[in-house]
């Protein structure tokens, strides 16, 4: 989400408790699952992110955190690696 129009109002509307995080060097279209090779022919502006920026290596890094996060919040013991 671009600043300051969707970041801001968002964090204020969820209060000081809430945590967030900001992706140096993440497009829009960053947060979506990698694209496979034909989907990337065919729409490369939502598959090809910012030169320096992986898409894969940033979604590997995302849903441990997230997992982390949910078997924390949730009571249980996060997976093994």
């Amino acid at each position: 989400l671009l600043s300051p129009n969707h970041v801001e109002p968002l964090a204020r509307a969820m209060g000081a408790s809430a945590e967030h995080h900001e992706v140096s060097g993440a497009g829009h279209f960053a947060f979506l699952a990698p694209c496979p090779p034909k989907l990337t022919e065919l729409a490369p502006n939502v598959c090809i992110d910012r030169n320096g920026f992986s898409r894969i290596a940033f979604h590997e890094q995302m849903n441990a955190k997230v997992v982390r996060f949910f078997g924390g919040a949730l009571g249980g013991d996060p997976p093994a690696k």
